[in-house]
């Protein structure tokens, strides 16, 4: 699920992933040439980032920080190929 909020002039995403059964709501906004959701939980801080966006690709890089966002981990990355192209 995603909005617009315009109170905080960026979007609200929930992402839900019933294997792990874990929901988490984050806030997107653009950075740079980059698309940043982000959000604090109990196990850390995560921030997911849409970045090198093309019209037939893009990164996503998932992190995580332990000391609220001093310094990041990178647990994930993925370079993405659009389907058909």
């Amino acid at each position: 699920m995603r909005f617009f909020d315009e109170q905080l002039d960026a979007w609200r995403s929930t992402w839900i992933g019933p294997g792990r059964r874990m929901v988490r709501a984050f806030v997107a906004r653009p950075v740079g040439d980059a698309i940043v959701l982000s959000g604090r939980f109990d196990d850390g801080d995560v921030r997911w980032s849409f970045s090198e966006i093309t019209q037939s690709s893009f990164q996503w890089c998932n992190e995580v920080s332990l000391d609220r966002g001093r310094t990041w981990r990178l647990q994930q990355m993925f370079a993405a190929r659009r389907a058909g192209t």
